[in-house]
This record gives structure tokens, sequence and C-alpha cells, in this order.
């Protein structure tokens, strides 16, 4: 993690606390244009799973 977050250029909503091991990511800050999503499985118990829906607009 360490390694990624020197190398690598992320954006403001991704936070990586390498102390802690953990990655955030700030949706609320992630701006998209009418791109909507929302987390349909957040399971914690073991290696963690989260699956997230993703609806795009038609144009």
């Amino acid at each position: 993690m360490s390694y990624i977050k020197k190398s690598y250029n992320l954006p403001k909503w991704v936070v990586l606390d390498t102390s802690n091991k953990t990655i955030t990511l700030n949706l609320n800050a992630f701006r998209t244009k009418g791109v909507q999503y929302r987390a349909t499985k957040i399971d914690m118990s073991g290696a963690g799973k989260f699956e997230f829906k993703v609806l795009i607009p038609k144009k």
C-alpha cells in the first residue's frame, strides 16, 4: 500500500491509510455526470466482499 500511495496520483476521494492497512472510498466526493451507484452487498466477515450496482444514464 505504501508503494501505491507514493507512486500513484489517486483521486481525492480515495484515501490509503498504510498504518491501519485500509482503503477508504469517499463516494460522496466522487463526482459523475448522472452515474448512480449503490452498494448491494457488504460483507465484513473474512476477506470482506463488496458488490456495487452502477446505473449509467442513456444519452
